[in-house]
């Protein structure tokens, strides 16, 4: 079977969510729109859907459970730029692997590049792979929101 990439864009609170309802090694299905709109097309190189649901391999609907997100602060070096699906840079990946979630406003306004030090505090979840991701609401002493 060839593989391809697609990228399913979700809310980080429907990250959290779907990452706590399901097992790692898990096979899931999921559904999602194809994101056709021009500015997806003009910078994505591979096809971008809008999360709808998930299910297991089976087909059977995953109700999502909601997630409690905690408060806390993370530590480390920036080792990658992350970008949103229109393209601009909207967080980091730590030297840990962790992700630090800021949207593009707040990417602007901590100015960070790769080796940046960084210490962020904000809501802490899981992604859909269960590594830490922080939502950030500040970067090194600045306040993001």
């Amino acid at each position: 079977m060839k593989r391809k990439i697609v990228q399913v864009s979700m809310s980080p609170k429907e990250g959290v969510a779907v990452s706590h309802s399901c097992k790692a090694g898990k096979t899931l299905r999921m559904l999602g729109a194809r994101d056709n709109s021009r500015r997806t097309a003009a910078v994505s190189t591979h096809p971008v859907y809008e999360f709808e649901s998930l299910a297991d391999a089976s087909g059977e609907r995953i109700e999502s459970r909601d997630a409690d997100a905690n408060q806390e602060t993370i530590v480390g070096s920036v080792a990658a730029l992350h970008y949103a699906k229109h393209g601009q840079p909207n967080g980091v990946v730590l030297d840990t692997g962790e992700f630090i979630h800021m949207g593009p406003e707040g990417m602007a306004l901590a100015g960070l590049c790769i080796g940046s030090a960084v210490k962020a505090t904000g809501r802490l979840g899981l992604t859909v792979i269960n590594t830490r991701w922080l939502d950030a609401v500040q970067i090194n002493g600045i306040e993001l929101r």
